[in-house]
């Protein structure tokens, strides 16, 4: 990949445009933004954005991802896209269209989260008292997401998965306790590192859906619907216990992230702004780690994994190449 950066806004403020300039104000003052090496940004914080910004990302082709007060996805300005294919789009389509054809590729979607939901907790098993059971638990899904007939049962399946999944952060996390998964919004540290770090992985599947010829809208797993793009949530479903929960599990073990860097109340906790600082820092560091790829047999970011991932489903839909669907290299 290039050497452009995503950009993270964690500060209330905003970006104005002057010619080919463009000006990030905040309560610390002023910061110009290098957008010549910007591949995205991401407004954690509260941004104002004028026309003449979005007229000029646009046409830099630098997608720009909102987040609300919670640390949920609100949306993106999506540029227009410069790799469009009507073919490719066709046979997306009708991959969608054809049951068979998206209840196999659905199933590859589901078995390689399983996959790598084992993967992120295996490490523990003998450290931590009730891994073992929640592998088996997991195991045993693995013959019932292949046998499943419809693709509302298999996110029936996928939903126990993840629920058996999170029993095991109980378990790992040392000083604090999850409890159930409570989104909207969420109600403890554990809940809102979850909801935030799911929602920078979906974006940061956006952003190499942009990439590709892909239609973003048109998904296998996740029904597609309006005001969403379902193709992110399918994707972004392998990454998650890799990208997003071995960081939870890291940076709150190693105390990175401590009961001072979340704001709580009754009914909600969010990260602070120190907070989302260090997260995001974190976050991005997992996106540009780099690994030796066996295939292309060079190094690549775990970001180009996910395009990677991008580029195997499209050449599935349209080449009719079989799909293998990305599993942490550890498997079982």
């Amino acid at each position: 990949m290039s050497m452009k950066r995503n950009l993270y806004l964690n500060s209330n403020g905003s970006l104005k445009r002057k010619e080919s300039t463009i000006y990030y104000f905040t309560a610390e003052g002023r910061r110009i933004l290098p957008v010549e090496q910007i591949k995205a940004i991401y407004a954690v914080g509260r941004i104002n954005v004028t026309s003449g910004v979005m007229s000029f990302l646009a046409r830099q082709g630098i997608p720009l991802h909102f987040f609300g007060y919670y640390g949920n996805y609100e949306g993106s300005f999506y540029p227009r896209r410069r790799l469009i294919s009507g073919y490719a789009v066709l046979k997306q389509a009708a991959a969608h269209l054809d049951q068979g054809q998206r209840l196999h590729i659905a199933r590859c979607m589901v078995e390689a989260c399983i996959s790598n939901m084992a993967w992120a907790v295996r490490d523990y098993r003998g450290r931590v008292d009730g891994i073992d059971k929640v592998l088996g638990d997991l195991s045993g899904l693995i013959p019932e997401v292949r046998a499943a007939g419809t693709v509302s049962v298999l996110l029936s399946v996928e939903g126990r998965a993840w629920n058996t999944y999170y029993d095991a952060f109980n378990m790992v996390i040392k000083d604090f306790k999850m409890g159930p998964r409570v989104k909207r919004p969420p109600n403890n540290p554990v809940n809102a590192l979850i909801s935030l770090g799911n929602t920078l992985l979906y974006s940061a599947v956006l952003t190499q859906l942009y990439h590709t010829q892909l239609d973003p809208s048109i998904s296998f797993l996740h029904e597609p619907l309006e005001r969403r793009f379902s193709l992110s949530l399918d994707i972004a479903e392998m990454f998650k216990p890799e990208f997003v929960d071995r960081l939870i599990f890291r940076v709150l073990n190693l105390q990175q992230l401590r009961e001072e860097h979340f704001d709580q109340d009754l009914n909600y906790c969010i990260l602070n702004e120190e907070g989302r600082k260090v997260f995001l820092n974190e976050f991005d560091g997992v996106l540009r780690k780099t690994r030796r790829h066996p295939r292309l047999r060079r190094s690549v970011s775990n970001e180009m994994l996910l395009r990677l991932d991008c580029y195997k489903l499209l050449k599935h839909v349209v080449e009719g190449r079989p799909y293998q669907p990305y599993q942490s290299t550890r498997g079982w």
